[in-house]
């Protein structure tokens, strides 16, 4: 299929509502949103969701009960330097 699929990335409310949709009972009462919020708006629905992920399974590994601002931050990040770089690549011949 050739087909070509467009979409938009998620609205600042909407970054808010997957994090605490993918952390559940992980979210910290203390997690600041405006810092996510930075580092995720670049992203899309599913890359902000794998990095939720991703901060869960860190989570569970090192035996903790909730996913920090600083994890979520730097996983957030990392996610971002990636895509980032798959698009530098894809614009190279």
């Amino acid at each position: 299929f050739d087909d070509i699929l467009y979409y938009r990335l998620p609205t600042e409310e909407e970054i808010k509502q997957i994090i605490k949709n993918s952390l559940g009972t992980f979210m910290s009462k203390k997690l600041s949103f405006k810092t996510l919020i930075e580092e995720a708006k670049s992203l899309s629905q599913a890359e902000i969701t794998k990095a939720c992920k991703e901060a869960i399974k860190v989570c569970i590994l090192e035996n903790r009960k909730t996913v920090t601002t600083a994890l979520l931050k730097n996983i957030l990040q990392e996610r971002r330097k990636v895509y980032e770089g798959l698009l530098m690549f894809e614009g190279k011949d």
